[in-house]
């Protein structure tokens, strides 16, 4: 549960903003067109989380209508994987 740039990566792609989000996928059906559309995304755990106001923002980005870009409130920053629960591998 860390950003490109928690991670220190920098591939090119996106913003230094971008590069500061998690990305994620808000509705369940969508985990299905993202394992299509990315065969790395085959093999990953599916793992869910509700957010409230106040604990991050979220937008759509990218390319893919089911990619979005989660930007986590530094007040859960440290604990946000804490947030997921895996429910499929």
């Amino acid at each position: 549960m860390k950003s490109w740039a928690e991670q220190g990566r920098n591939p090119g792609q996106g913003t230094e903003c971008q590069r500061c989000a998690l990305s994620v996928l808000v509705d369940e059906d969508d985990v299905a067109k993202a394992r299509k559309a990315v065969p790395l995304f085959r093999k990953r755990k599916v793992a869910v989380a509700e957010f409230v106001p106040g604990q991050g923002k979220i937008k759509q980005t990218g390319n893919n209508e089911w990619h979005h870009s989660l930007w986590v409130a530094r007040a859960i920053e440290a604990t946000v994987h804490e947030q997921f629960q895996v429910v499929a591998t």
